[in-house]
């Protein structure tokens, strides 16, 4: 019986992930395109290092809350993204690691999907590939940088700019739960914040 269900695990997973995925686009789309709060005018960031961040202080999502979409045309890839990492919020979409600070934000954001589902062709993505990244706060580009797969006990280093970690079970066509994560690492390259409630956040 056990092996049974260890064995059905992904193919239930792959199902109920599907199932969940239009309903949770649909939210993250009605909050991205909010009509009331437009982009305005990108303007240059003073520093000249990186674009424009989402400001420090911007408020925490509560887990299990809809925060924006993940939008990889080159993988066909348009989700909703939860806010949390647990099974709950990973079994329906990618989910944002709460430790790790939002989209956009100085440092290095955190957004995991499991292999069999959202994240299962990760690795195609090579160095200069972009995607982007709409929250409440904008939208974000992020362009890749590189690969690298650590152990679950293993650190992943912050970054000092504005960055992005797509990370997954690894490898990826393993039908289990694994000790290893591959991480795709990418950096913010363009940045259109939303309003200017939030510019003058900073």
């Amino acid at each position: 019986m056990l092996g049974t269900a260890v064995f059905l695990y992904p193919f239930l997973t792959i199902g109920y992930s599907n199932y969940m995925s239009d309903t949770l686009r649909e939210q993250a789309t009605a909050m991205v395109e909010n009509k009331q709060a437009p982009p305005t005018e990108t303007k240059p960031f003073s520093r000249g290092l990186y674009p424009e961040p989402v400001p420090s202080s911007v408020e925490k999502p509560t887990k299990g809350k809809v925060i924006g979409m993940l939008e990889i045309p080159s993988l066909q890839i348009k989700e909703a993204i939860l806010e949390g990492t647990d099974e709950p919020e990973l079994a329906k979409a990618p989910g944002h690691l709460p430790d790790s600070v939002l989209p956009g934000q100085l440092g290095k954001s955190i957004i995991a999907a499991h292999n069999a589902t959202t994240f299962r062709h990760i690795d195609r993505l090579q160095p200069g590939d972009t995607f982007t990244v709409r929250t409440e706060q904008g939208i974000f580009t992020f362009k890749v940088t590189g690969q690298r797969i650590l152990h679950v006990k293993d650190e992943l280093p912050d970054t000092a700019y504005p960055a992005l970690s797509l990370e997954t079970c690894y490898p990826l066509d393993a039908l289990y739960l694994t000790d290893q994560r591959l991480f795709v690492e990418t950096a913010l390259v363009k940045s259109e914040l939303k309003s200017e409630k939030v510019r003058k956040e900073r």
